[in-house]
């Protein structure tokens, strides 16, 4: 049986937990409202699923959209005109965004949102001018996609 300190006597009965040095002797004695808050939360597994089945999932761009926008990207790269991109998506709308240089607004913005349970359309803005709503990611490239120019020797 060890004796307390008379520092820690007015302690006993409280609830918390007494820190020891090297030697185990009680050098400070902490009580539960100084405690931090656990770090879990239990929640019932019931509650927790219904609460993921209201969250609607992101608009996200597939495989093969992402491939036929980086391709159109990376030949205006080559060429000069465009520096930077930036993709958002959220539960509304997927957006690959197009930037000529290190300005914060966006020089071209390709808009995927949903119109019905499985169908999507797609617009191409240039600034706030809409240029082109299409149901095909394809169709609407076709406005940023430069016409090849044959050119003389």
């Amino acid at each position: 049986f060890r004796t307390i300190s008379h520092r820690f006597k007015s302690l006993i009965g409280k609830t918390g937990r007494a820190e020891r040095n090297r030697d185990n002797q009680v050098y400070r004695f902490v009580t539960s409202k100084d405690m931090p808050p656990p770090m879990t939360t239990v929640v019932r597994l019931a509650d927790y699923k219904s609460a993921t089945a209201r969250i609607k999932p992101d608009i996200c761009f597939n495989k093969r959209e992402l491939e036929q926008l980086l391709t159109v990207y990376s030949r205006r790269v080559m060429s000069g005109e465009w520096k930077d991109y930036a993709i958002h998506h959220d539960p509304a709308v997927a957006a690959f965004l197009i930037f000529r240089n290190n300005s914060q607004q966006p020089s071209f913005s390709v808009i995927k949102r949903q119109t019905s349970a499985s169908k999507f359309e797609f617009l191409v803005f240039h600034g706030r001018e809409r240029l082109k709503l299409g149901s095909s990611l394809n169709e609407v490239l076709s406005v940023l996609r430069r016409k090849l120019r044959l050119v003389n020797k």
